[in-house]
């Protein structure tokens, strides 16, 4: 498994941990507290007035992300706060583990400084944050921005929020803070909006969002070449063949979202576990 497993769900799946969902925002630690309260700042300072259209191109050039994927910063910021991508069944699993209460509803933070994204407005809360953050925000109101607010949701409209926005196109990412693991947010992605996907796919780093415990594989038996899945796939592992009239799938650049399989109307795309499979076991 994922070392953040080992580190963290005591061998099981890190986000399928009772552990870290139990505690609550004030039992972080100090430095944590202040960071989350200067994240704003942060993000001002880091993204500056950026536009939806532009952001690629500013990715590619800043230099200040390039500073950023030259030194340490990656390691640090992976033993502080990271995420890793789950499958609509994953998330619905951490809803159940985090239980009634355990949620709210916010603004999406990358949508909100990026400026765009499905569904972008003032009425749209993307983001499930979870347990200590939902506390912390419940507790600590001041560190909302002053238009949004906050909804507390059941675990059963988490999950139906969850699979709007797999309809929707979005995968789920599922993050951290702390050591040991407080799970902090649920969030719906999409490639580039997500800051945290973009660094991943445009920049290589690996700490900032790991690849999820699934790899898709495509029966090419049951493939009727509909091509549905490569619209689905954010991650360009999935492309449709004219010579052969299906898709073909690099195992070696999927994350393990499984948005393929969700659409596949021959159930020709399954999940498999990604240590099962050598040459991709260490690949996070």
């Amino acid at each position: 498994m994922c070392n953040w497993c080992t580190e963290h769900g005591k061998g099981k799946k890190w986000y399928n941990s009772v552990d870290a969902y139990i505690r609550n925002f004030n039992q972080l630690d100090e430095w944590l507290q202040e960071w989350n309260g200067k994240y704003r700042t942060s993000l001002t300072k880091l993204w500056g007035p950026v536009s939806y259209e532009f952001d690629l191109v500013k990715s590619r050039l800043s230099p200040r992300l390039e500073k950023l994927a030259n030194n340490d910063w990656e390691a640090g910021l992976a033993s502080k706060h990271s995420g890793q991508m789950v499958t609509l069944e994953e998330a619905k699993e951490m809803c159940d583990v985090a239980g009634e209460g355990g949620f709210v509803k916010l603004a999406c933070v990358c949508r909100k400084y990026k400026r765009g994204g499905k569904g972008l407005g003032p009425d749209n809360n993307f983001t499930l944050a979870v347990s200590a953050f939902a506390n912390m925000y419940k507790e600590h109101p001041e560190r909302l921005w002053k238009e949004e607010k906050i909804e507390t949701v059941s675990v059963e409209e988490a999950k139906e929020h969850l699979e709007e926005w797999s309809d929707n196109g979005c995968c789920h990412t599922a993050s951290y803070v702390g050591s040991p693991a407080f799970m902090s947010k649920l969030c719906q992605c999409e490639y580039p909006v997500c800051i945290w996907l973009q660094w991943r796919l445009d920049w290589g780093l690996t700490g900032i969002l790991r690849k999820g415990h699934y790899v898709a594989s495509v029966d090419m038996d049951k493939c009727i070449g509909c091509a549905k899945c490569t619209k689905a796939c954010q991650f360009k592992a999935v492309s449709y063949s004219p010579s052969y009239e299906k898709v073909i799938l690099k195992q070696e650049k999927c994350f393990g979202c499984g948005e393929c399989m969700r659409v596949c109307p021959e159930e020709a795309i399954k999940m498999l576990e990604r240590e099962s499979l050598p040459i991709l076991k260490e690949e996070w």
